[in-house]
């Protein structure tokens, strides 16, 4: 999936719905009733082959499915066996307001002896007309090497340093063995690797003909003695079938993912030359299209599983180990359930000598008779000032030092949620470091958490109490439109409007080429503003209609406007710098030509939150035109590199935990509503202008971020996007080269952030979805 993702961004001229509109459009995916997925072997006979695809419900009840076998002139009908099973919910998808929603599977038997050459065709016939639709073809050629094929997949390798924890399946029609080698394809057994099966129901559920032994995923414990290790797969008379190399990524070796994703890119153009755009789009409809809908993984079972691969790597003595370090004392509520290497691992980060408050990620659980069920984890990001500010995101349970709270007089300030948020707090006052394990290791009791009351109005007066022995002018409220995210969380959403200091002027810097109708609302927006001390600088970049230059002569009449022209090469980063040299204010906001802003305390809200010291950019929470989420922060290394979070997502109902809702800090925002000051943007040399189209604005947080100073996605400044509307897509050969190039120059950039994660994700979340789900 990273793969596909990363098509998507390649059309940074498009959004999601837009390519997604474009399939429905263009394609005719056999009358919108079956989309053929895969061919493979059967797991009940040697001569047996399943071709699997979906369909909708009326296809099941309307057509019946036949399949021959054609030679030249000459027909022969196979027996075949239909199966039909449901879909998960996030693999579905609708077209052309038909539900693609059942996984349709036809097994053929083939007499192999009889078939020399020709192919085979299955056609689904209409029970009430004469309507027939081609579900597949194939050659008996490619039949014969898909009967070969082992069905076996490796889906994770993970590196601890010391161990590879290698994770997959296997499923077959007969009984087979696993072996884990080293040093080349036949190389010798690794003797201390340990084998264990596990039950997979979801590789199961993929193959309705199976009948046998349900352990068929596995878990390999390997210790990294070779780079070369392999997997091989073996019958019960010892004949090898099938032999895969196992790779995983070690130190810079995430730098190949660029000329991974340039192979793929070209892929890409050549199926879209061969088999044309519809086709293309269909494709990738069907491969992106839960990338917006929310996820369903059994996390009852993830959790159990995780756990359980986390004990065997660490020693039974430390696990048992139920106390912290002299010193420290953990901070928990009633009815929490501490992991077995809860301790363990709070010891291990207090060790370093580094924090003096350690938190990390937790659940809930249901105790039913006994049956202990697991649901609703929060993954939470390293350290977030902002987020913390606005709701105690770390939560009730976390290891803290004695001698903190002695030298700050706080021991009996632990006793209800509001005390502990404010100590978290006053923590950070203090300049002591709050560090985190991104790992669950305790439980609420669900029930308890239902019942627990949260004194919304005492969180207000704590929270302006900590501004106001910061000294900081900030006005302090709560979030209303999240209530029920509150109760459930038990904890206060709270929003901060930081007043403005003095009357700075802002310099608002807007590229523009013809898309005056985009321009002008976008002017007139602004124009709205509470905040007046503003000028507007227009970069004029090669228009070609008379009647944009006409509107530029309007434009220059004004007081607080003025049009500068850049007369060479598109280059989004050079325009904007071009700009921002004609900038007379303290402040910068660049903005796109194709935005509209939404509330009237839009610049007020950038500019007060811009003015704290500890901050170097700010952004906004940006939507599309149908009111989904465009913008509400950049995640480094989601969909490959970098992307939006929450794009395309529909605010009240699917957003995790509220959080667009909240300010939080991230690396980076995006630089169609961007604020920084005039000297910072200076001082790190404006955008660089070897990222011409993409990344630039990325590049420039980073490197805000080595000036030690945050970046902060602050929802109160609101505006629509229309989204890229004065450049077309990436399809170009020489655009094509220059996205590369820059993909090639932001990894090797930043290769410690990109390899190591971002601090302000979880590594236990998905980087080929923007809705903040799990990665399974």
């Amino acid at each position: 999936m990273p793969e596909l993702y990363s098509y998507a961004q390649l059309f940074r001229a498009k959004t999601w719905e837009e390519i997604i509109m474009l399939a429905e459009k263009n394609a005719t995916i056999m009358k919108q009733e079956f989309i053929f997925h895969r061919v493979r072997k059967s797991t009940r006979a040697d001569n047996e082959i399943v071709i699997q695809g979906y369909c909708s419900e009326e296809f099941i009840e309307n057509y019946d499915v036949i399949v021959e076998y054609k030679q030249g002139n000459q027909a022969l009908n196979l027996k075949q066996e239909i199966m039909v099973g449901g879909m998960p919910a996030f693999a579905r998808l609708e077209v052309n307001d038909i539900d693609i929603n059942h996984m349709v599977s036809v097994a053929v038997k083939l007499p192999l002896k009889r078939m020399n050459g020709g192919y085979l065709e299955v056609v689904a016939k209409s029970k009430s007309d004469s309507t027939t639709i081609d579900m597949w073809r194939g050659t008996i050629k490619d039949i014969v090497k898909a009967l070969k094929r082992i069905n076996l997949q490796v889906n994770s390798v993970i590196d601890d340093g010391e161990e590879l924890t290698i994770k997959g399946w296997l499923i077959d029609n007969k009984k087979l063995n696993l072996m884990a080698l080293r040093d080349g394809r036949y190389g010798e057994e690794i003797n201390d690797a340990a084998i264990e099966r596990i039950e997979r129901q979801d590789v199961i559920n993929q193959f309705p003909e199976y009948k046998g032994d349900e352990n068929v995923g596995f878990v390999i414990y390997c210790p990294k003695e070779s780079k070369k290790i392999y997997l091989q797969v073996s019958d019960e008379k010892e004949r090898t079938l099938a032999v895969r190399r196992i790779l995983w990524l070690e130190g810079d070796a995430n730098l190949n993912l660029g000329t991974k994703i340039k192979k793929n890119y070209v892929k890409f153009h050549d199926y879209r030359h061969n088999v044309g755009n519809a086709a293309t789009f269909r494709k990738i409809k069907k491969r992106i299209s839960y990338l917006t809908r929310s996820t369903k993984v059994d996390y009852d079972a993830w959790i159990k599983n995780n756990v359980g691969d986390r004990l065997k790597k660490l020693k039974e003595e430390a696990c048992q180990k139920q106390t912290l370090p002299e010193g420290y004392i953990l901070v928990t509520e009633p009815g929490v359930r501490l992991t077995r290497d809860a301790m363990y691992s709070f010891t291990k980060a207090l060790e370093t000598g580094k924090y003096q408050i350690v938190y990390s990620d937790h659940d809930e659980y249901t105790n039913t008779n006994g049956n202990i069920c697991y649901e609703n984890p929060s993954f939470k990001p390293d350290f977030n000032l902002d987020l913390l500010r606005g709701y105690n995101y770390i939560g009730d349970t976390f290891a803290i030092s004695k001698k903190f709270l002695e030298e700050n007089n706080l021991q009996d300030k632990l006793n209800n949620p509001v005390e502990k948020h404010s100590v978290l707090l006053k923590a950070y006052e203090k300049g002591g470091n709050i560090g985190h394990i991104p790992q669950v290791l305790y439980h609420r009791n669900k029930d308890r958490a239902a019942l627990a009351t949260y004194d919304r109005e005492a969180g207000v007066a704590m929270l302006q109490e900590h501004y106001d022995r910061l000294g900081i002018d900030a006005k302090v409220e709560l979030i209303p439109d999240i209530e029920n995210v509150e109760k459930a969380l038990n904890t206060g959403y709270y929003k901060t409007t930081y007043k403005v200091a003095g009357n700075p002027k802002v310099s608002i810097v807007i590229p523009n080429k013809d898309h005056i109708e985009d321009l002008d609302k976008c002017i007139a927006s602004i124009d709205k503003s509470d905040y007046k001390n503003y000028e507007i600088i227009v970069v004029e970049n090669n228009s070609t209609e008379a009647k944009t230059i006409e509107y530029y002569k309007t434009l220059e009449e004004r007081e607080n406007t003025k049009v500068v022209r850049w007369e060479k090469e598109f280059n989004f980063s050079a325009i904007n710098n071009f700009g921002v040299k004609y900038a007379s204010g303290d402040y910068v906001l660049l903005l796109n030509n194709d935005t509209e802003i939404i509330n009237s305390s839009c610049i007020s809200q950038l500019l007060g939150c811009c003015q704290r010291q500890d901050v170097g950019a700010v952004g906004g929470r940006l939507y599309y035109e149908d009111g989904t989420i465009q913008h509400a922060g950049v995640i480094i290394g989601l969909g490959g590199i970098a992307g939006h979070i929450f794009t395309g997502q529909e605010e009240k109902t699917q957003v995790y935990q509220g959080r667009s809702y909240v300010a939080c800090d991230y690396n980076a925002v995006t630089a169609a509503c961007l604020m920084v000051r005039r000297e910072d943007y200076l001082k790190v040399g404006g955008l660089d202008e070897d990222f011409k189209v993409a990344f630039n604005d990325i590049d420039f947080c980073l490197k805000i971020r080595e000036l030690d100073k945050l970046v902060v996605y602050n929802p109160e400044a609101t505006l629509y996007h229309y989204e890229s509307k004065s450049r077309g897509s990436e399809d170009t050969p020489g655009r094509m080269d220059r996205f590369l190039g820059e993909i090639e120059r932001f990894m090797g950039k930043w290769p410690e952030l990109i390899n190591g994660g971002d601090p302000y994700y979880n590594r236990n979340l998905a980087l080929d979805r923007t809705d903040w789900a799990m990665k399974v």
